[in-house]
Protein backbone atom coordinates (compact mmCIF):
# COMPACT_ATOMS: atom_id res chain seq x y z
CA UNK A 1 0.00 0.00 0.00
CA UNK A 2 2.77 2.25 1.04
CA UNK A 3 4.94 1.54 -2.52
CA UNK A 4 0.92 2.50 -4.58
CA UNK A 5 0.99 5.79 -2.38
CA UNK A 6 4.78 6.96 -3.27
CA UNK A 7 3.62 6.27 -6.77
CA UNK A 8 0.44 8.26 -7.20
CA UNK A 9 1.56 11.44 -8.44
CA UNK A 10 3.94 9.81 -11.07
CA UNK A 11 0.91 7.90 -12.09
CA UNK A 12 -1.15 11.15 -12.23
CA UNK A 13 1.42 13.36 -13.70
CA UNK A 14 1.08 10.14 -16.69
CA UNK A 15 -2.48 10.71 -16.91
CA UNK A 16 -2.14 14.82 -16.94
CA UNK A 17 0.48 14.24 -19.76
CA UNK A 18 -1.91 11.42 -21.70
CA UNK A 19 -4.35 14.04 -21.44
CA UNK A 20 -2.26 16.86 -23.45
CA UNK A 21 0.11 14.81 -25.70
CA UNK A 22 -1.91 11.59 -26.47
CA UNK A 23 -6.03 12.61 -25.93
CA UNK A 24 -5.61 15.87 -27.36
CA UNK A 25 -7.70 17.96 -24.58
CA UNK A 26 -5.45 20.49 -24.27
CA UNK A 27 -3.32 22.36 -26.95
CA UNK A 28 -0.09 24.49 -25.95
CA UNK A 29 -1.27 27.47 -24.82
CA UNK A 30 -4.44 26.11 -23.42
CA UNK A 31 -5.09 26.68 -19.51
CA UNK A 32 -5.75 23.54 -18.01
CA UNK A 33 -8.64 22.68 -14.86
CA UNK A 34 -7.92 23.61 -11.51
CA UNK A 35 -6.37 21.45 -8.92
CA UNK A 36 -9.62 21.23 -7.62
CA UNK A 37 -10.96 19.86 -11.07
CA UNK A 38 -8.62 17.94 -11.78
CA UNK A 39 -8.31 15.92 -8.44
CA UNK A 40 -11.85 15.35 -9.02
CA UNK A 41 -11.65 13.83 -12.73
CA UNK A 42 -8.34 11.80 -11.28
CA UNK A 43 -10.02 10.75 -7.87
CA UNK A 44 -6.81 11.91 -5.96
CA UNK A 45 -6.37 14.55 -4.04
CA UNK A 46 -5.17 18.25 -4.55
CA UNK A 47 -2.02 17.52 -3.04
CA UNK A 48 -1.08 14.48 -5.44
CA UNK A 49 -2.08 16.97 -8.20
CA UNK A 50 -0.11 19.47 -7.14
CA UNK A 51 3.02 17.18 -6.72
CA UNK A 52 2.28 15.88 -10.40
CA UNK A 53 1.60 19.45 -11.86
CA UNK A 54 5.53 20.23 -9.95
CA UNK A 55 6.79 17.46 -12.35
CA UNK A 56 5.42 18.27 -15.77
CA UNK A 57 6.35 22.01 -15.16
CA UNK A 58 10.25 20.33 -13.98
CA UNK A 59 9.41 18.48 -17.91
CA UNK A 60 8.31 21.28 -20.02
CA UNK A 61 5.17 19.72 -20.35
CA UNK A 62 3.47 22.56 -18.23
CA UNK A 63 4.04 26.47 -16.90
CA UNK A 64 2.56 28.66 -14.35
CA UNK A 65 1.44 32.30 -15.10
CA UNK A 66 1.47 33.68 -11.72
CA UNK A 67 -1.63 34.76 -10.39
CA UNK A 68 -3.77 33.14 -13.76
CA UNK A 69 -3.43 29.90 -13.94
CA UNK A 70 -1.28 26.77 -15.11
CA UNK A 71 -1.02 25.92 -19.01
CA UNK A 72 0.58 24.02 -21.35
CA UNK A 73 3.78 24.97 -22.45
CA UNK A 74 4.47 25.90 -26.39
CA UNK A 75 7.56 23.64 -26.03
CA UNK A 76 6.37 20.31 -25.02
CA UNK A 77 6.74 18.50 -27.84
CA UNK A 78 11.02 18.91 -27.90
CA UNK A 79 11.37 18.79 -23.93
CA UNK A 80 8.69 16.19 -22.85
CA UNK A 81 11.00 13.28 -21.63
CA UNK A 82 10.20 10.41 -24.55
CA UNK A 83 10.15 7.33 -22.11
CA UNK A 84 6.99 8.19 -20.13
CA UNK A 85 9.82 8.70 -17.24
CA UNK A 86 8.26 11.44 -14.63
CA UNK A 87 10.18 11.89 -11.50
CA UNK A 88 9.19 13.93 -8.54
CA UNK A 89 12.29 16.04 -7.81
CA UNK A 90 13.68 15.53 -4.22
CA UNK A 91 12.17 12.09 -4.09
CA UNK A 92 14.98 10.30 -1.76
CA UNK A 93 13.30 7.03 -2.67
CA UNK A 94 14.73 7.40 -6.09
CA UNK A 95 18.16 8.10 -5.66
CA UNK A 96 19.57 4.31 -5.63
CA UNK A 97 17.03 3.60 -8.74
CA UNK A 98 18.74 6.45 -10.61
CA UNK A 99 22.79 5.66 -9.11
CA UNK A 100 22.17 1.51 -10.11
CA UNK A 101 20.69 3.04 -13.53
CA UNK A 102 23.47 5.25 -14.54
CA UNK A 103 26.00 2.03 -13.38
CA UNK A 104 23.96 0.58 -16.22
CA UNK A 105 24.60 2.60 -18.99
CA UNK A 106 27.29 5.06 -18.18
CA UNK A 107 30.16 2.17 -18.18
CA UNK A 108 28.23 2.21 -21.82
CA UNK A 109 28.23 5.19 -22.66
CA UNK A 110 32.14 5.28 -21.77
CA UNK A 111 32.65 2.37 -24.27
CA UNK A 112 31.10 4.44 -27.11
CA UNK A 113 32.68 7.61 -26.71
CA UNK A 114 36.05 5.97 -26.92
CA UNK A 115 35.13 4.81 -29.90
CA UNK A 116 32.88 7.80 -31.03
CA UNK A 117 34.34 10.75 -29.66
CA UNK A 118 35.63 13.53 -32.11
CA UNK A 119 39.09 15.88 -30.92
CA UNK A 120 35.67 18.48 -30.26
CA UNK A 121 34.74 15.91 -27.55
CA UNK A 122 38.02 15.60 -25.84
CA UNK A 123 38.28 18.90 -25.63
CA UNK A 124 34.78 19.82 -24.38
CA UNK A 125 35.13 16.49 -21.65
CA UNK A 126 38.44 17.90 -20.42
CA UNK A 127 37.03 21.59 -20.22
CA UNK A 128 34.59 20.14 -18.32
CA UNK A 129 37.18 18.43 -16.31
CA UNK A 130 39.10 21.41 -15.25
CA UNK A 131 36.31 23.20 -14.54
CA UNK A 132 35.39 20.66 -11.56
CA UNK A 133 38.92 20.86 -10.68
CA UNK A 134 39.15 25.04 -10.85
CA UNK A 135 35.96 25.29 -9.20
CA UNK A 136 37.23 22.75 -6.40
CA UNK A 137 40.53 25.09 -5.52
CA UNK A 138 38.28 28.27 -5.68
CA UNK A 139 36.56 26.21 -2.81
CA UNK A 140 32.92 25.91 -4.57
CA UNK A 141 30.86 23.06 -4.69
CA UNK A 142 31.09 20.72 -7.90
CA UNK A 143 27.38 19.16 -8.34
CA UNK A 144 26.81 21.58 -11.31
CA UNK A 145 30.23 21.24 -12.94
CA UNK A 146 30.10 17.37 -12.05
CA UNK A 147 27.09 17.73 -14.15
CA UNK A 148 28.22 19.03 -17.09
CA UNK A 149 30.95 16.58 -17.33
CA UNK A 150 28.74 13.28 -17.19
CA UNK A 151 26.37 15.15 -19.81
CA UNK A 152 29.44 16.13 -22.16
CA UNK A 153 30.12 12.11 -22.04
CA UNK A 154 27.02 11.24 -23.08
CA UNK A 155 27.09 13.58 -25.96
CA UNK A 156 30.52 12.32 -27.07
CA UNK A 157 28.99 8.36 -27.27
CA UNK A 158 27.20 9.98 -29.91
CA UNK A 159 24.05 8.21 -29.45
CA UNK A 160 20.57 10.42 -29.36
CA UNK A 161 18.62 8.00 -27.04
CA UNK A 162 21.72 7.27 -24.58
CA UNK A 163 22.23 10.73 -24.44
CA UNK A 164 18.57 11.69 -23.87
CA UNK A 165 18.18 8.89 -21.03
CA UNK A 166 21.45 10.15 -19.33
CA UNK A 167 20.21 13.84 -18.97
CA UNK A 168 16.90 12.33 -17.56
CA UNK A 169 18.35 9.89 -15.10
CA UNK A 170 20.54 12.67 -14.85
CA UNK A 171 17.50 15.11 -13.28
CA UNK A 172 16.99 12.91 -11.18
CA UNK A 173 19.96 12.83 -8.76
CA UNK A 174 19.72 16.49 -8.68
CA UNK A 175 19.51 16.26 -4.89
CA UNK A 176 21.61 13.09 -4.36
CA UNK A 177 24.44 14.92 -6.23
CA UNK A 178 23.89 18.14 -3.67
CA UNK A 179 24.02 15.92 -1.02
CA UNK A 180 27.62 14.64 -2.35
CA UNK A 181 29.30 18.26 -2.87
CA UNK A 182 27.36 20.69 -0.66
CA UNK A 183 29.39 20.29 2.56
CA UNK A 184 32.10 19.26 0.80
CA UNK A 185 34.19 16.59 1.64
CA UNK A 186 38.09 16.89 0.49
CA UNK A 187 38.98 12.78 0.23
CA UNK A 188 35.90 12.21 -1.84
CA UNK A 189 36.32 15.38 -4.36
CA UNK A 190 39.79 14.39 -4.91
CA UNK A 191 39.14 11.15 -5.82
CA UNK A 192 35.86 12.74 -7.96
CA UNK A 193 38.77 14.63 -9.78
CA UNK A 194 41.06 11.91 -10.54
CA UNK A 195 38.41 9.80 -11.75
CA UNK A 196 37.52 12.68 -14.12
CA UNK A 197 40.65 12.77 -15.85
CA UNK A 198 41.34 9.04 -15.94
CA UNK A 199 37.93 9.05 -18.02
CA UNK A 200 38.89 11.21 -20.16
CA UNK A 201 42.44 10.03 -20.70
CA UNK A 202 41.12 6.08 -21.77
CA UNK A 203 38.77 7.76 -23.83
CA UNK A 204 41.58 9.37 -25.10
CA UNK A 205 43.29 6.30 -26.30
CA UNK A 206 40.47 4.95 -27.53
CA UNK A 207 40.52 2.26 -24.42
CA UNK A 208 36.80 1.71 -23.76
CA UNK A 209 37.28 -0.99 -21.32
CA UNK A 210 39.54 0.89 -18.97
CA UNK A 211 37.20 3.60 -19.03
CA UNK A 212 34.35 1.91 -18.15
CA UNK A 213 36.27 0.35 -15.68
CA UNK A 214 36.79 3.51 -14.20
CA UNK A 215 33.71 5.01 -14.41
CA UNK A 216 31.53 1.58 -12.51
CA UNK A 217 34.28 2.30 -9.80
CA UNK A 218 33.21 6.11 -9.91
CA UNK A 219 29.39 5.43 -9.59
CA UNK A 220 30.14 2.71 -6.81
CA UNK A 221 31.77 5.43 -5.01
CA UNK A 222 29.31 7.57 -4.91
CA UNK A 223 26.86 5.69 -4.18
CA UNK A 224 28.47 3.79 -0.91
CA UNK A 225 29.29 7.64 0.07
CA UNK A 226 25.68 8.64 -0.15
CA UNK A 227 24.28 5.66 1.82
CA UNK A 228 26.47 5.93 4.52
CA UNK A 229 25.63 9.95 4.47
Amino acid sequence: MLGKEKSLPEETARKISNMILNEKRFKPGDRIPSEYELAHELGVSRLTVREAVKTLIANNILYIKRGVGTFVSNENKDSVNPYGIYFTKSKKEHIKDSFETRRIIEPEIVMLAAERATEEDIADMLKCAENCKECLLNGGSIDDTDKEFHISLAKASHNAILYRLMTTVDYEIEDSRQALYIKGNKSFDDGVLVDHFEVVRFIKESDGVGASIVMRHHLNRALEYLKNK
